[in-house]
């Protein structure tokens, strides 16, 4: 299987740029946004080779940025898509440094696959894995949290959210009876 659609979010680019524009929107304390939070430390090209040496059979990598991408990046590349915010955020949500607005709407990229992985720049491949591994008969594996850790800080409360809008609409026992897939259990760590 060719996976059309292994999309990547990158959310860096010249620190005092993305400090100045975050800081010019947040209503948080600024120097939660100081420069530390959008260092690079210059090891996204080694996302790109991991998914290279360990997932071969990606197809295209959808590329999702608020613009800026790196000096050494090759856009000529077939397999590239370079996909911007403003590409498919509706303007009303811009600039937007929210990943759950970023994330909630990436089904409005244009030819982005129904079977696509989402990776953010900070996740690597340290082995091989296969288009099963993630997909099977055309249903995703693991598409949400079965069993819930509670939060204990405000970033762990959107996971808990997202997990409960997603139980709120779909029985857990439903789900086990119709694919005879847990998602994620104590056995799996």
């Amino acid at each position: 299987m060719e996976l059309n659609g292994f999309c990547c979010h990158v959310g860096r680019r010249k620190r005092s740029e993305m400090v100045k524009q975050k800081n010019k929107y947040s209503s948080a304390d600024t120097k939660l946004n100081d420069s530390d939070r959008f260092r690079d430390f210059g090891i996204f090209r080694y996302w790109f080779r991991s998914v290279e040496k360990y997932a071969p059979w990606v197809g295209k990598i959808y590329l999702v940025t608020e613009g800026h991408l790196p000096d050494w990046i090759n856009l000529n590349n077939e397999r590239l898509v370079h996909v911007r915010h403003q590409d498919y955020i509706p303007e009303k949500y811009l600039p937007t440094f929210n990943s759950n607005v970023i994330e909630l709407n990436l089904h409005r990229i244009k030819d982005l696959s129904e079977s696509f992985v989402l990776f953010n720049d900070d996740l690597f491949f340290n082995a091989p894995v296969k288009s099963i591994d993630f997909f099977e008969s055309d249903k995703a594996k693991d598409v949400s949290i079965y069993s819930p850790i509670p939060p204990h800080d405000e970033f762990s409360m959107i996971v808990y959210n997202d997990v409960r809008i997603i139980n709120k609409y779909f029985s857990k026992k439903m789900i086990l009876k119709k694919t005879g897939v847990t998602f994620f259990h104590s056995n799996m760590v």
